[in-house]
């Protein structure tokens, strides 16, 4: 296993990761991290705390949610965005209400199943599949069961993302100084291979995450050779959420090329 001394697609729970600011940095300076960049789902409180351990290169960034025509989830990145402009904030500020409120009344409905009894249970679980993990860890195979009918009689109870439209997400994280790539495409975009070589989206992106532990060798390379032809700018990252997953642990992955990218962000 190679590793690299950037890393370039991480999360803190300030969105749906496990660490603080302060576990972060600790844990970036013992995995040798020089070059990061912290990209929470919708959000960019990170950047408003003060944090120990600055001897790491943050880049600021987001990872944002959005949808288009050939794909109901398309994840795009943004990094060097000014975490002050207007537009990010204000949006970041609507994902915050929104997904409060729906906790909330989700929590409601779960509570009166005799599902969950705590509201803090679903902070990071607001999906079907994430609480049926959730609850599956916790052994409560009962409650799985009533969830499982709950959303039989319900199917759009976790329907709740608030999504951008790509090219808006794209134009925003221009707006704001910043360099917008499409994450992890192999995980997002179904039958992706067969859907590249179409989609507009990629003449207005900076580049696309190459290095991703949710690619295949194979797939990593292709996507690589499709951006050195293009002339589209790589990226790479390590998705970290938590230390319970080893193979998206910080900075494992060799990222070729990236250092070309960092002269661009940076």
């Amino acid at each position: 296993m190679f590793y690299s001394p950037y890393d370039l697609h991480i999360h803190t729970r300030c969105s749906d990761g496990k660490l603080s600011s302060n576990e972060i940095y600790e844990k970036l300076i013992k995995e040798n991290i020089e070059i990061c960049s912290i990209t929470d789902h919708d959000n960019m409180d990170f950047y408003n705390e003060e944090a120990l351990g600055r001897n790491v290169f943050v880049i600021k960034g987001i990872e944002l949610s959005t949808f288009a025509s050939f794909s109901d989830e398309v994840h795009i990145l943004g990094y060097g965005i000014d975490n002050k402009n207007e537009a990010i904030y204000k949006y970041c500020e609507e994902i915050k209400k929104h997904n409060s409120t729906l906790m909330y009344k989700v929590f409601k409905i779960l509570r009166n199943y005799n599902i969950v009894n705590s509201v803090d249970c679903l902070k990071d679980r607001m999906s079907y599949k994430r609480l049926n993990l959730y609850l599956k860890d916790m052994g409560l195979y009962d409650n799985i069961k009533r969830l499982s009918e709950l959303e039989a009689e319900n199917p759009f109870l976790f329907d709740l993302d608030y999504k951008l439209d790509c090219y808006q997400a794209v134009s925003m994280i221009k707006e704001a100084g910043g360099y917008a790539f499409l994450a992890h495409p192999y995980r997002s975009i179904e039958n992706f291979d067969s859907k590249i070589k179409k989609l507009n989206l990629l003449n207005v992106l900076d580049g696309i995450e190459c290095y991703s532990p949710h690619n295949t060798e194979i797939e990593t390379e292709r996507l690589r050779q499709y951006c050195l032809e293009r002339s589209l700018l790589i990226s790479g990252g390590s998705d970290f959420h938590n230390l319970n997953k080893a193979t998206h642990n910080l900075g494992q992955n060799y990222y070729k090329d990236i250092k070309r990218t960092l002269n661009y962000i940076t």
